[in-house]
C-alpha cells in the first residue's frame, strides 16, 4: 500500500501542466519578511527517487535543523491508516468497470500489458477506476529498486522533528480520481501505448531532480505529453492557493520547513509567486 501512494504522488507530479518560466536552478527557498521573526523554508520534493543513491543535500539538512517543524503534503506517520480510508475513491461505479469503458480490442491490449507488467490479471483490476490502475502501474516506471519518496527520506533522517501535513491522502485521492471516467479510460489506453516513452520521461525528470535543477525539471514537465491528463486548476493551482493561505499562520509562530512536490513551486500560480504576492521575500538557496 505504501508503494501505491508513492506512485500516486509521482503521478500528480507528472500530470502537472505548468506555464511560465522560472529563473532558479535550485529546489530550496528561504521565506522571510512580512512580519516573520524567524525564517521558514520551502523545498521541492519528488515522490520517487532511488533509495540507495539519493542523498539529502547539506543545505537542506541545515535548513531542517534550524526549523521547528516539518510540514509535508501529508503527515508521513499517518499515511498507512489514511490510505485505507481513501481506498473508496479508487473504486469505479458498477456500470463503469474497465470492461464497459474500453472496446474489446483495447481491453485485450491493456489486459496483456497489466499481466506482463504488473503480474496482475485485468479481471482483478477492472473494478478500479482507470486512474487508480495507472497509478499502480507507475511503480514499474521507476528505473531503480528500491525507490522511496523524498518526503519519507526527510522524516527518516530527522525522526525527532515534529511532522505535520498540509492535507490528507483522502483529499489527494479524491482529486486524482475525480476526472471524468471516460477521460481516465482514454488516459490509461494512451499510457499503455506510450509506456516506454513515459519511462524515459520519468528518468529524465528524476535525473534533473537529483541534480537539483528545478529549471530543467520545470521544462521537462511542461513539455511532457502526460501534463494534459488531469485538471490543473484543481490538482495543482487550487491546492497551491490553499497552502499559501495556510502558510502565513503556520510560519507566524514557528520556523517551518515546508516540503511539497517540486511541481507546485514554479509558475504564476505556483507557491513561490503566491508567497511573494503576500509580501514575503523568497530567496533561492544553492544546493551545492
Amino acid at each position: 500500500m505504501k508503494n501505491l501512494f508513492r506512485a500516486i504522488g509521482v503521478f500528480a507530479l507528472l500530470l502537472s501542466s505548468l506555464t511560465g518560466a522560472l529563473a532558479q536552478k535550485t529546489l530550496l527557498f528561504k521565506i522571510t519578511g512580512n512580519g516573520l521573526t524567524k525564517p521558514s523554508y520551502v523545498f521541492g520534493t519528488l515522490h520517487m527517487v532511488c533509495t540507495e543513491t539519493y542523498k539529502l543535500p547539506d543545505p537542506v539538512k541545515k535548513a531542517i535543523v534550524g526549523s521547528d517543524v516539518i510540514y509535508t503534503e501529508v503527515e508521513i506517520a499517518t499515511m498507512q491508516t489514511e490510505a485505507m480510508a481513501a481506498m473508496k475513491f479508487m473504486m469505479a461505479a458498477q456500470d463503469s468497470s474497465l470492461d464497459k469503458l474500453l472496446s474489446a480490442d483495447e481491453y485485450k491490449k491493456v489486459g496483456a500489458f497489466l499481466n506482463d507488467t504488473l503480474g496482475m490479471p485485468i479481471d482483478q483490476l477492472k473494478a478500479l477506476k482507470p486512474n487508480a490502475i495507472a497509478t499502480i502501474g507507475l511503480q514499474k516506471m521507476a528505473p531503480c529498486s528500491p525507490f522511496s519518496s523524498v518526503d519519507e527520506t526527510l522524516i527518516k533522517n530527522f525522526p525527532k522533528k515534529n511532522n505535520k501535513g498540509l492535507e490528507t491522502i483522502a483529499y489527494q485521492m479524491e482529486l486524482l480520481m475525480s476526472a471524468p471516467i471516460k477521460t481516465q479510460a482514454k488516459i490509461l489506453v494512451e499510457t499503455v501505448k506510450d509506456w516506454n516513452k513515459g519511462k524515459a520521461e520519468l528518468k529524465k525528470m528524476m535525473d534533473a531532480y537529483v541534480a537539483g535543477n528545478l529549471d530543467l525539471l520545470y521544462k521537462l514537465m511542461s513539455e511532457s505529453e502526460s501534463s494534459e491528463m488531469l485538471n490543473q486548476a484543481e490538482l495543482i493551482d487550487a491546492r497551491n492557493k490553499n497552502w499559501a493561505k495556510e502558510m502565513p499562520a503556520i510560519m507566524k509562530a514557528n520556523s517551518v520547513f515546508f516540503a511539497v512536490g517540486a511541481g507546485h513551486l514554479p509558475g504564476k500560480n505556483g507557491v513561490l509567486e503566491l508567497l511573494k504576492a503576500k509580501g514575503y521575500t523568497v530567496t533561492p538557496i544553492a544546493l551545492q
